[in-house]
């Protein structure tokens, strides 16, 4: 599988996978109708990349959904049940003052099971 770039649509956030350096970066606005059908669809398309060394999830949302949000967390900790010998690695951007966006953030370290990194934007 190769490179692959989702652009950003109304309520969809843009989406790029880089083959090589193994990242996934999700940017932008995330409230799709179908939040279940459009994450299960965009994380199956690098399912076969989670069993090597590192692999990187590249979190930056202006906002999110609490579907968007639910959604994205059961795949991480799927990606970590199927891969373990995996170090998976988020970093999550946020922007100061954002409370909101920081205990999203919180709650994907404390229940997926990968490391996050908070960058601030």
């Amino acid at each position: 599988m190769s490179d692959f770039i989702i652009s950003k649509g109304n309520n969809t956030p843009a989406v790029k996978f880089t083959a090589n350096s193994y990242t996934l970066s999700i940017e932008g606005n995330s409230y799709p109708e179908d939040a279940r059908s459009f994450y299960d669809n965009l994380f199956n398309k690098i399912e076969p990349f989670a069993n090597v060394k590192s692999f990187t999830f590249e979190l930056n949302f202006e906002y999110l959904s609490s579907s968007s949000i639910a959604c994205i967390l059961d795949r991480l900790k799927h990606f970590k049940a199927d891969s373990p010998s995996t170090n998976f690695i988020i970093r999550f951007f946020y922007e100061t003052g954002d409370e909101d966006m920081m205990s999203i953030g919180e709650n994907y370290a404390d229940l997926s099971g990968m490391k996050v990194e908070f960058i601030l934007k």
